[in-house]
């Protein structure tokens, strides 16, 4: 009873003649690629604020656009991945299939390919949270350009309201032109 209780070691992938497994090195050469978009995201999260910080709006869509751009890069990455993933994780037997994560392969390879993708999974992490604290951070800075630039609208309306009457929201907004000119020459 106890035999059928043991838990069977994973299988691991042995190298191929010649080097690692073809499927494997195409999942590390496709994590490089991700970590190479990553860091140009983080790059251009960090420019993107810094323009805003300026006044900037040309940089800014610049930089949106380059943006857009790598993420849907990303996004075809992903598709490769999953695909990979998927025929690796099922020759190693994962339950979880194309979700397998890379870290849970990497512990079944050999050294040295272990160790790099071990390495590289853990910095695809790193720049993937540094792009999405950079993102949460330009992010506030634009809620809070948002609330100034909508305080300032509304002291302007204030100033312009002749009649200086509540409306409907409860504040003082403007209301309709008035004309306070005379014709003194009539």
């Amino acid at each position: 009873m106890a035999e059928t209780l043991a838990r069977r070691p994973a299988p691991t992938l042995v190298s191929a003649p010649g080097g690692s497994d073809p499927q494997v090195a195409e999942v590390e050469s496709l994590v490089t690629e991700f970590i190479g978009c990553y860091e140009r995201l983080l790059e251009l999260a960090r420019r993107r604020h810094e323009a805003m910080r300026r006044a900037r709006p040309r940089e800014m869509a610049e930089c949106i656009g380059e943006e857009a751009t790598i993420v849907q890069r990303i996004a075809e990455l992903e598709a490769r991945r999953l695909r990979l993933v998927g025929a690796i994780a099922e020759r190693l037997q994962s339950s979880n299939g194309r979700y397998t994560r890379l870290s849970w392969i990497a512990e079944r390879m050999e050294d040295p390919v272990r160790s790099r993708m071990i390495a590289q999974a853990a910095r695809l992490r790193e720049l993937i949270e540094a792009v999405q604290s950079e993102n949460a951070t330009v992010g506030a800075a634009a809620r809070a350009l948002a609330l100034h630039m909508e305080g300032l609208m509304k002291q302007l309306a204030a100033r312009h309201n002749h009649s200086r009457t509540y409306g409907r929201k409860g504040s003082v907004e403007a209301g309709p032109a008035v004309t306070s000119a005379i014709d003194v020459r009539s």
